[in-house]
């Protein structure tokens, strides 16, 4: 997977990164070279069900619940980046609040 492409400014994202990397290869059986910031969901032949299933995915590894528009389901992320950052986004925002809590 090529890392270098994301912006890492926090070096804790790198693991979240990895995995969801991961996770959108092998349910949408993609080469994950290929899964790049810039990379067009729609160019690399995700079908929507695909990005469905890998959505549930992430959420069931990371035990979140990524928002998504209900009439979309996902198709919000035109780029392999924007599903990241959504990601990445959605799970800072609830490790924060559990850390407020605390």
């Amino acid at each position: 997977m090529q890392l270098a492409y994301y912006d890492l400014r926090d070096p804790a994202d790198l693991e979240i990164i990895e995995q969801t990397l991961a996770i959108i290869a092998k349910e949408c059986a993609i080469d994950p070279d290929l899964l790049q910031p810039e990379a067009r969901i729609d160019e690399l032949g995700i079908a929507s069900i695909d990005l469905v299933q890998t959505m549930f995915a992430i959420e069931s590894h990371f035990d979140v619940e990524i928002p998504v528009v209900p009439q979309q389901s996902g198709a919000e992320f035109a780029t392999v980046g924007d599903l990241i950052e959504h990601t990445l986004s959605t799970i800072k925002s609830i490790s924060a609040g559990q850390d407020s809590s605390t």
